[in-house]
C-alpha cells in the first residue's frame, strides 16, 4: 500500500509539473496578458491536475455529470501530452539558436498568429483523433475455417461512463449486420464498474446479439478490476458463454479454448487446460482456436501446436507516441502474426480506455474470421 501511495503521489506530481510547464510557457508566449488571465491558467491547470485522478477515484452520484468531467480530464491529458511535446521542442529549438547567439523576434501580430496556429493544430489533432475512435472500422482475417462459417471477434469495448449504452447500440448493430455464426469476445468488455453498466441497462443490448453457433467470451484484466466473479457471472447471464481456462467444441468448426487472463495468479497452462477438458482422451480432429485476452506468451502457443490465436488488450497503441512503449513491452502488438506453423490477430478493439481518441494508430475495428 505505502508502494502504492508514493508511486500514485510521483504520478500526480510529474503531471503536475507537466500541467504548469505548458500553461506557464502558453501564458508566456500569449498575445494576451493580465492578471485575470494569468489567474484563469492558474485555476485551470489546478482543476485539470486534480480532476484526472479524482474522477477514478470516487463515484459522482451524477452519471452524467461524472462522464462529462471524466471526458474533460482524459481530453485535457492527451491536449497537454502533445502540447509538452512542442513546448519542449520550441524551448530546445530557441536553446539550439542563442547558442549560435540568433534567435526569432516576432511582433505581437505574429506571436497572436502563432499561438493561435498552434492551438487549432492540437484541436484538430484532437478532433482527427476523435473520429478515428468513433468510426470504427471493419477487419476480415482468413484462418481457413471450414465451409462458409463466419465469425466475427470484438475486443476491449470497455463498456461504463465513457464507452456508454448508445455506442452499444451502435456496436451490436454493425455485430447483427454481419449475420455471423459466432461472435467472439476477447475480454474487457466491462471498463472497471459492472454497477455503471447496470445502470445503462446494457444487458438487454447484449442480448440482442446474433449468432446460431453461440457467442463466447474470455476474461481481460479490466474484468478482473471490476470484480471479475461477478463480473463474468452477470456477463454469462445475457446468454455469453464465459471461457474460463476451459475448452468448446463447435462441430464441423473448431475447438475455442478460451484463457484466464494473465492478471489472475496461477491461470493453467494450455496442456493444462486442454488435459483437464472434455476433449483430451480424443484426437484432434478441428483447428484449436485460443482467446487470450493479453498477447503474451506466444512461444507457448506455438510449442502447444495452437492453429489461430485471438487477443487484443493493446489497443494498438491507442495514443502515439505511447503506442512505442506498448509495442515493445508486448510479444505482439497489432495485426496479423505467423510463429511457426501458429497464426496470430491482436485486434485494436472497439472501445478505448479513458481517452476517446486513436492518434497515429489504427482505427478501432472489429474483426470478421472466414
Amino acid at each position: 500500500m505505502k508502494h502504492f501511495a508514493f508511486f500514485f503521489l510521483l504520478l500526480l506530481i510529474i503531471y503536475g509539473l507537466g500541467n504548469f510547464y505548458v500553461l506557464y510557457r502558453g501564458y508566456q508566449w500569449s498575445p494576451f496578458h493580465g492578471p485575470c488571465l494569468k489567474w484563469v491558467f492558474i485555476i485551470w491547470g489546478a482543476l485539470m491536475m486534480l480532476s484526472l485522478p479524482l474522477m477514478n477515484m470516487v463515484t459522482l452520484p451524477w452519471p452524467g455529470v461524472h462522464a462529462f468531467w471524466m471526458r474533460l480530464s482524459y481530453t485535457w491529458m492527451v491536449l497537454l501530452l502533445y502540447a509538452l511535446m512542442l513546448v519542449v521542442l520550441v524551448d530546445l529549438t530557441g536553446m539550439v539558436l542563442r547558442l549560435f547567439r540568433t534567435g526569432i523576434v516576432l511582433p505581437m501580430a505574429g506571436r497572436a498568429v502563432l499561438w493561435f496556429s498552434v492551438l487549432a493544430l492540437l484541436l484538430g489533432l484532437l478532433l482527427a483523433g476523435n473520429f478515428r475512435y468513433r468510426h470504427f472500422t471493419r477487419k476480415e482475417v482468413h484462418f481457413g475455417l471450414s465451409g462458409s462459417v463466419k465469425m466475427v471477434a470484438i475486443s476491449d469495448l470497455h463498456l461504463g461512463l465513457l464507452v456508454d449504452s448508445a455506442r452499444l447500440e451502435q456496436f451490436v448493430g454493425a455485430i447483427n449486420k454481419e449475420k455471423p455464426d459466432v461472435i467472439l469476445v476477447v475480454g474487457d468488455l466491462i471498463d472497471r464498474s459492472l454497477e455503471q453498466v447496470k445502470a445503462q441497462n446494457m444487458g438487454s443490448l447484449l442480448q440482442q446479439l446474433e449468432a446460431p453457433m453461440g457467442i463466447y467470451a474470455v476474461p481481460g484484466n479490466h474484468e478482473f478490476y471490476a470484480h471479475e466473479d461477478e463480473a463474468l457471472q452477470w456477463i454469462a447471464g445475457q446468454g455469453i458463454v464465459v471461457l474460463r481456462d476451459s475448452v468448446v467444441r463447435i462441430p464441423g468448426v473448431a475447438y475455442i479454448l478460451g484463457r484466464e487472463d494473465h492478471s489472475v495468479a496461477g491461470r493453467k497452462t494450455l496442456r493444462q487446460v486442454w488435459e483437464a477438458s472434455a476433449y483430451a482422451s480424443r484426437e484432434r480432429d478441428l483447428p484449436l482456436l485460443v482467446l487470450d485476452h493479453q498477447p503474451l506468451g506466444s512461444a507457448e502457443a506455438v510449442d502447444f501446436g495452437t492453429d489461430f490465436q485471438l487477443s487484443g488488450h493493446t489497443h494498438g497503441g491507442q495514443l502515439w507516441p505511447v503506442s512505442l512503449l506498448v509495442r515493445q513491452v508486448n510479444d505482439l502488438f497489432y495485426g496479423e502474426y505467423t510463429r511457426g506453423t501458429t497464426r496470430f490477430y491482436v485486434t485494436s478493439g472497439l472501445g478505448i480506455w479513458g481517452p476517446p481518441f486513436r492518434i497515429g494508430v489504427p482505427r478501432s475495428e472489429y474483426v470478421v474470421i472466414r
